[in-house]
């Protein structure tokens, strides 16, 4: 790639994100957008543990049903609050998780971590 071609690249891209009025935090080093976790909206970098939970759960039905892409943190915790049955009938999207009194004060809780960081999450609450 010529030093023109490169310097071209550099403004489009500035001149996306201005346009986009994107936030440096959503875009790699190679400006591209990053995932954002639809539970607790941070961004997922690459590199940080992340999984895809089925709204409705596979034993329930769900295995080719819809799917998000979360960090690992919010995915155990959703699994540590309720039950594949709970999971099925009443928590099957992102807005009856979010609603949800336990889950709702987690997501709020991590979302003031940074996107890396990790604790551990107990088996089993009782709700």
């Amino acid at each position: 790639m010529t030093f023109i071609a490169i310097i071209y690249y550099e403004r489009v891209i500035c001149n996306l994100k201005y346009k986009l009025n994107l936030k440096e935090e959503f875009l790699d080093k190679n400006d591209k957008l990053l995932p954002v976790c639809p539970l607790c909206l941070r961004e997922i970098p690459p590199g940080v543990p992340q999984s895809l939970h089925h709204l409705i759960p596979k034993l329930k039905g769900g295995k080719n049903g819809p799917t998000i892409l979360v960090h690992h943190i919010c995915h155990k915790e959703i699994h540590a609050t309720l039950t594949e049955g709970e999971l099925a009938k009443k928590f099957n999207s992102i807005e009856t998780l979010k609603a949800h009194p336990r889950l709702s004060k987690f997501f709020d809780w991590v979302a003031k971590r940074p996107a890396n960081f990790l604790s551990k999450v107990p088996k089993k609450r009782k709700t």
